[in-house]
């Protein structure tokens, strides 16, 4: 996470251009923009866990829309349930943190009660609101699609309290110079690599180089991503069909 004027500084040294006669600061920071742009879309096609967010919470019955605090590029996986799973009810202090004086003629302690839920919830699938028939129907989710840019909406709508959990690729700002980077040093050479290059190609470029140009910044991103092999899936030889699913430690499944 280098600041942006580190990286324009970096950039400049590369091109030679320390004096800033040929490019602008504005310049620089544009392409350090599409080159963030460029590495985070691969990094959420390939392993969108490494920068998702996650928002959990709850639905009152009737209610099937969550508005998201960014607005999402892509959904990892989101999940939704009403069976409760646990509950916990509990008092916090008795005593009122730095609080040493006591009130006139008042014997009760003073505490707040605390109530946790945690809900059993399942993954769902993801549809378009197109395919979905205006029904009011009720019951547990298990679909969702999209609402808008920050919204997301289940079906069927809820008729009991309902826990989710969301986890989603936000949307990134425009970068200026005085903010850092969103992804980490090692992928911040690759973003003073795609600003050289792009930089240095000048009047001459073309769509074969910028081929080249992706093609090289891409290859070293899979390289640091490390993706995990596949599952392997195997039906059984026998009549009960048998799946071995996993990566290391294959477990058995038989339906």
């Amino acid at each position: 996470m280098l600041p942006v004027k580190t990286i324009v500084r970096r950039v400049r040294t590369i091109v030679h251009d320390k004096d800033k006669i040929t490019y602008s600061d504005d310049e620089i920071v544009d392409v350090i923009n599409a080159a963030v742009r460029f590495i985070r879309r691969t990094i959420a096609d390939n392993r969108p866990e490494f920068i998702s967010s996650v928002k959990a919470g709850t639905l009152d019955a009737g209610e099937n829309l969550v508005e998201l605090d960014d607005r999402p590029l892509i959904f990892v996986r989101v999940l939704a349930g009403s069976h409760i799973d646990t509950y916990k009810k509990y008092k916090t202090s008795a005593k009122i943190w730095n609080n040493h004086e006591k009130i006139f003629n008042n014997k009760r302690k003073i505490f707040s009660e605390v109530e946790e839920t945690t809900y059993k919830q399942c993954l769902l699938t993801e549809t378009n609101a197109a395919e979905i028939e205006y029904v009011p129907d009720v019951g547990s989710p298990e679909v969702y699609y999209r609402t808008g840019w920050t919204g997301l909406s289940f079906y069927p709508i809820p008729h009991e309290t309902t826990g989710y959990t969301i986890e989603y690729v936000p949307d990134i700002k425009e970068l200026t110079m005085d903010d850092d980077s969103p992804l980490l040093n090692e992928f911040d050479d690759l973003v003073i690599e795609y600003a050289q290059i792009r930089l240095s190609v000048g009047n001459e470029y073309d769509v074969s180089q910028d081929n080249q140009i992706m093609g090289s910044i891409y290859s070293q991103v899979i390289d640091m991503l490390h993706i995990p092999p596949t599952g392997t899936i195997l039906d059984g030889y026998w009549d009960t069909p048998m799946r071995y699913v996993g990566y290391g430690n294959h477990k058995r499944r038989s339906w």
